[in-house]
């Protein structure tokens, strides 16, 4: 892979790592307003009920030079 599309992928991974974060946030924002009877925003409400997206695992070698 080059250094190029690594990077590309790193950053693709990063921004959807962040949007999951945002959707679990929501969603226990929305599950604790629930639970103490609070108003939760709509827009909280539509962001914990989308779909999380998909992280792809990058697979990175390891070199043994430090033992």
């Amino acid at each position: 892979m080059t250094k190029g599309t690594h990077s590309k992928v790193s950053a693709r991974e990063a921004q959807a790592m962040k949007i999951r974060r945002g959707i679990r946030a929501a969603q226990l924002r929305v599950a604790l307003d629930k639970e103490r009877g609070r108003v939760t925003p709509e827009a909280v409400v539509r962001l914990s009920n989308l779909k999380l997206p998909e992280v792809t695992a990058v697979k990175v070698q390891r070199h043994m030079a430090a033992q």
